[in-house]
């Protein structure tokens, strides 16, 4: 993705130049995970009931009131239920605005997670026509481009400072894969873009410090497209976001994903500061590993591991100011009924 201050900027899209001038600062709103209320019992077990009523009851708690969020599907893991929900701002979907709510076999919420935007007041009127984006995004290109190569929708971005920015989602294939560009669908002009294939790379030691003391930089797989690059793979399945603040024994912990560090690269060095409270090049470790660890149960033990019945979060730096000696090594919880305030989709591996 790339987001231009408020003046000309020349940046490379595969062998053609483009340019453009943008007025808005993308705030990423971060998922925010709360251990649910195991006092709150649905008068349904029924999953979708009985998280709905979850999220009407804690409106204000989880600072949702008047957001709509539609439900999409319903996961089952054993005993457990996950709710998913897509946000969305008159009837138009929210670009990354998502709920995620787990449920137990007795209709008690184990856990909720929200990822939203709030504040939203654009109008969903678009002013400009798909023809209109289309040309948009032709002269962002410099090149002519055919209506029969590109599919365009309506979405609404999460530009907080302005309460969102209508957009128009133009998908063009060209001669590097597919792109998507985003189009101010009041004003006119590109205000993002990025493809629609991931090939990122990120530094890492091969082993540990020790085995590989050398940093190496390997290709990220299974990145997930997304309107930003992060660390989110396997078709959103897996996820790796660094600790912000919180505490999983009082109810919830805020996380931040990290975006690349040179383009769609994500080249960090290590953080040898235990207290600095941001290490992203943990969670590009992160991400390696368990990408690694996934593939070798996919490709070696020939374990079907499609759809999102195993999806998994990873938390790094996690360090609570209750016990911040607490995870001075990673743990891994496939959601025991022993510690329902552990954020899982469905389950989580947390790391120091």
């Amino acid at each position: 993705q790339e987001v231009v201050e408020p003046m000309r900027k020349s940046f490379a899209l595969g062998s053609f130049a483009v340019a453009a001038a943008i007025a808005f600062s993308f705030s990423a709103h971060g998922a925010e995970w709360h251990q649910g209320a195991p006092a709150h019992r649905s008068v349904s077990s029924h999953p979708s009931t009985a998280a709905r009523s979850y999220l009407t009851a804690h409106a204000t708690q989880l600072r949702i009131e008047g957001i709509d969020l539609q439900p999409r599907r319903v996961i089952a893991l054993r005993s457990l239920q996950t709710v998913r929900y897509a946000q969305r701002h008159d009837q138009l979907p929210v670009v990354g605005g998502s709920a995620v709510v787990r449920v137990g076999p007795d209709g008690t919420v184990r856990v909720a997670v929200i990822d939203v935007a709030r504040n939203l007041t654009v109008s969903t009127v678009p002013t400009i026509d798909q023809a209109r984006a289309l040309a948009d995004v032709a002269a962002f290109l410099g090149q002519p481009l055919s209506a029969n190569h590109a599919h365009t929708s309506l979405v609404v971005l999460p530009y907080d400072d302005v309460g969102g920015v209508l957009a128009w989602h133009v998908d063009v294939l060209l001669r590097h894969g597919m792109h998507r560009f985003a189009v101010d669908a009041h004003r006119g002009g590109v205000v993002q873009h990025h493809s629609l294939a991931r090939d990122a790379l990120g530094r890492v030691w091969e082993v540990n410090p020790i085995v590989t003391p050398s940093l190496t930089e390997h290709e990220l797989t299974h990145l997930t497209p997304t309107t930003a690059t992060s660390l989110t793979g396997f078709e959103g399945a897996m996820t790796v976001r660094g600790y912000v603040s919180g505490d999983l024994l009082y109810g919830s912990v805020q996380t931040k994903q990290t975006a690349p560090s040179e383009g769609e690269d994500f080249l960090f060095s290590p953080n040898l500061d235990p207290w600095a409270g941001s290490d992203p090049f943990g969670e590009v470790m992160g991400y390696y590993h368990t990408a690694r660890i996934r593939t070798f149960f996919e490709e070696t033990l020939g374990v079907d591991m499609t759809g999102n019945e195993y999806s998994l979060t990873v938390v790094t730096g996690y360090a609570p100011e209750s016990s911040p000696e607490y995870t001075s090594n990673a743990f891994y919880s496939p959601w025991p009924s022993s510690y329902p305030s552990l954020p899982g989709n469905p389950t989580t591996a947390t790391a120091a």
